[in-house]
């Protein structure tokens, strides 16, 4: 009988206890990555439900940072136009969403700012006080374009409103209405607080921008005025706001006694009788009887990398005004006669050419009988006029009238022509 051979496991097999090892390794590994992607997957889930709500309360957040930016820039054109340096101020234009949101993002919030024509801002019906201001400010309508500023947000998620500032007052812009966020005082007792503005800015950025405020024509004087014979003065201006937040806003000023058809001041300290608006105009009526002082200014608005303003942005020499201008004085003394350069908005101009020449007898400083001054920072011009002396008999006490002009560059030396000013001064003789 022949045996049969007989296999010898041991030497040609895998012993069991290895399958298993690599099999766990496997199994390790594949479990391993399936709980990544299942954590992934419900991380994206996570992501896609929180990223509108991430992005939603940060843009809320940038919103209200830009706000509160605004109202810097709004306190900037209050302090330049009563007569400050220019200021500056940053605009937080965009921000950026968490960086712990890992799905693919969009821009971060942003922002345009861009100057609006903000239509014509007009007083009627004031006539100054002054007589020599009166020649410029005579009851004739003072008509002059200004702008706004708006802020556009350029969100995701948040519906903001776009925010304005026009006429001193920060309003939010809807889509159906306007609300105001911080008025202004464009009546204040008898105070007619009166700013044009101006500039051209179209930015569209998520950088901060540096917006600066520079003062074009201002001053801490104003000009004092009354109503042209009948007629009430009227300030007129287009605004988003609607005509009962306006009256909200002037609550304080507006007399319930009188009205714009029966406009007698009553002397409550309360001088508007009436708030109107119509087509996108408002109109607000002051009391007659009463004098204001009319403070207006001129400022410019421009971005930090924009040039400065071309000096044809500021006013040109309106006026001279003057106090005395019949002083009395003593025949070969001398005495100082005062003009000041004014432009369209009443505030002083500087480094302006003026011309005093004597028309009848007389010498101004030097013997000479004309000379040429340039204004002051604050418009003064001051020319010394020494009087002749006065012939009479010396039982007499008499008086003559000698003739000084004053005039600015191109005046036409007309009567009423503002750019001139004809001192009558009165010299005295005296005797023993």
């Amino acid at each position: 009988m022949t045996d049969t051979p007989q296999h010898d496991s041991s030497t040609d097999s895998t012993p069991a206890s290895t399958f298993t090892g690599e099999t766990r390794a496997q199994a390790t590994q594949i479990g391993l990555i399936l709980a990544i992607g299942s954590l992934f997957s419900l991380l994206l889930v996570a992501q896609v439900s929180l990223a509108p709500q991430v992005q939603s309360e940060t843009e809320l957040r940038h919103s209200s940072t830009v706000l509160a930016d605004m109202q810097e820039i709004q306190a900037d054109r209050g302090v330049v136009a009563d007569g400050a340096d220019g200021q500056a101020s940053v605009l937080r234009m965009g921000d950026s969403y968490p960086t712990y949101l890992i799905l693919a993002q969009p821009p971060g919030p942003y922002g345009t700012l861009n100057t609006e024509d903000a239509g014509r801002l007009t007083v009627t019906g004031a006539t100054a006080t002054n007589p020599s201001a009166a020649d410029h400010f005579d009851g004739s309508p003072i008509a002059r374009e200004t702008t706004a500023l708006e802020y556009t947000p350029g969100y995701h998620q948040y519906d903001a409103p776009t925010t304005r500032l026009a006429q001193g007052v920060l309003t939010e812009e809807y889509s159906d209405h306007a609300e105001p966020v911080a008025g202004g005082e464009v009546v204040d007792g008898r105070n007619l607080n009166l700013v044009w503005t101006t500039g051209d800015i179209a930015a569209s950025q998520t950088k901060p921008l540096t917006l600066r405020t520079e003062r074009l024509s201002t001053s801490d004087r104003a000009v004092r005025v009354e109503q042209s014979t009948e007629t009430p003065i009227r300030v007129r201006f287009e605004t988003t706001l609607s005509e009962r937040r306006w009256r909200e806003l002037l609550a304080a000023e507006i007399d319930d006694d009188t009205t714009p058809a029966a406009p007698d001041s009553d002397g409550d300290g309360r001088y508007v009788t009436g708030v109107e608006k119509s087509d996108g105009t408002l109109t607000v009526s002051l009391e007659t009887g009463v004098s204001y002082r009319l403070d207006m200014a001129k400022v410019g608005w421009r971005t930090g990398h924009q040039p400065g303003f071309p000096d044809d942005s500021e006013p040109e020499s309106a006026y001279l005004a003057t106090g005395d201008r019949t002083p009395v004085v003593t025949e070969g003394t001398t005495t100082r006669l005062t003009a000041r350069v004014a432009d369209d908005y009443g505030n002083p101009q500087p480094d302006v050419p003026v011309t005093a020449r004597v028309e009848t007898d007389g010498r101004l400083a030097g013997g000479a009988t004309s000379r040429d001054r340039l204004s002051a920072g604050d418009g003064t011009v001051t020319f010394e006029y020494t009087a002749p002396e006065v012939t009479r008999p010396t039982s007499e006490t008499s008086e003559r009238t000698e003739r000084v002009r004053v005039t600015l560059p191109d005046a036409s030396g007309g009567d009423g022509d503002p750019r001139v000013v004809v001192f009558e001064i009165r010299v005295q003789n005296t005797h023993d």
